[in-house]
Order: structure tokens, then sequence, then C-alpha cells
């Protein structure tokens, strides 16, 4: 029989290399898959969730985008999957820095970055053999800009919501009755937009 060596210096060495060996796969242009831990970026990423991450240019980063962080030296993760929220210049040498954030976090930024230290673009989310593609127009022209600047300003209410956008990414609300969809929406809207909660009525009267 072979025993597994599984001390905690082997297994670190044996991450060490796997970490390598993404790395090289991303410098080589290639995509690589990683698996999510935590909640910071929930609903929009959660645990066990199955990312795509691409090489990307820095000429190609925009406010919004979900970039793998190396996270060497901060702690036991390879990297940090965050959202940059803000691209700035650094007063010294003029080069571009970027600051992201967990959607989830209500409160406070991430040290910003420079391109460096961004591995790669986060281009789909498998999640419950659902995929969820972060290419397509809606996502990359509109609503990743659209969280970000959101998540930045109101972090708590983005977390208060976070259930429910949640059974719209898993497409569950399609699922539901219609008195859950009116009281998930009337939650969502009367919250946000008042005069908006007062056309669904209508719209919902009407049929």
């Amino acid at each position: 029989m072979i025993q597994v060596n599984k001390s905690p210096k082997v297994v670190k060495k044996i991450e060490k290399i796997a970490k390598i060996m993404h790395m090289d796969l991303i410098r080589e242009g290639r995509e690589i898959y990683l698996k999510t831990a935590g909640s910071s970026m929930y609903p929009f990423l959660q645990g066990c969730d199955r990312l795509k991450i691409v090489p990307l240019e820095e000429k190609d980063i925009k406010i919004g985008d979900v970039v793998a962080i190396d996270n060497e030296g901060k702690s036991d993760a390879w990297f940090c999957v965050h959202r940059v929220i803000s691209i700035a210049r650094n007063r010294e040498n003029g080069k571009k820095i970027y600051i992201t954030k967990g959607d989830a976090n209500r409160e406070g930024i991430d040290e910003p970055v420079g391109f460096e230290k961004i591995i790669g673009k986060l281009i789909e989310v498998e999640r419950n053999g659902i995929k969820i593609n972060y290419e397509s127009p809606i996502w990359n022209k509109y609503l990743n800009r659209k969280i970000a600047h959101f998540s930045f300003r109101n972090g708590r209410k983005l977390r208060r919501f976070a259930p429910y956008i949640n059974i719209f990414l898993e497409k569950r609300f399609f699922n539901l009755d219609p008195i859950e969809k009116f009281f998930i929406l009337s939650e969502i809207f009367l919250n946000f937009d008042l005069k908006k909660l007062n056309i669904l009525k209508k719209y919902l009267v009407k049929n």
C-alpha cells in the first residue's frame, strides 16, 4: 500500500508547484481554471464556482472587469479574484494602478496594484451546471461597470440584495410561482425606485 505524505511542508510545496504551472499557462497565452473559496464576491462568485481566467493586455483592462491578482506574500490563496472599481496613475512613475474590491465586502477596498500583479481576467463562471458568460455584451459592456460603481458606493445594499441577485444568476427565478416573483421584484424595486414598482404592479394587474 502506498502512503501519501500529507505533511504541511509537502502540501505547501505541491501547491506552490501547481501555482507555478498555472502561471506558466497564462504566460503562454492559455486559459486556466480555478475553484473559488470564500464569499467576498458573492453573489457573482461563490464557493466552488469554476472560473475561467484568460490572459489580457493592460490596454484592455477597464472598470468592472473581474481580474485575478497574484496573492504572493499576502495569504495562502494563490490569487485574489476581485472587481476593478477604479483606475488611477502612480504620481511617482506615471504608471497605471488598479483598485479592486470584493463585491460582497460592505466597506473598504483592496490595496492598489500594478499591472504586473494582474495575471488574467475572468470571462466565464460555471455553477451547478450553469455557465455565466462574462464576455457577453450585457455583462462586458453594461452590467460589470454598473456593479463596480454600485459596489463601491453602496456595498451594504449590494450585500442585502445578494440572495435575490443569486436567484437570477442561477436562473431559478423563472421557476418560481407568480406570487414569489412578485415579492422578490417588489423588494428589489421598492428599495431602488418606487416608480418602477408601480409600473410592475400595473403590468401584473393587466395580465
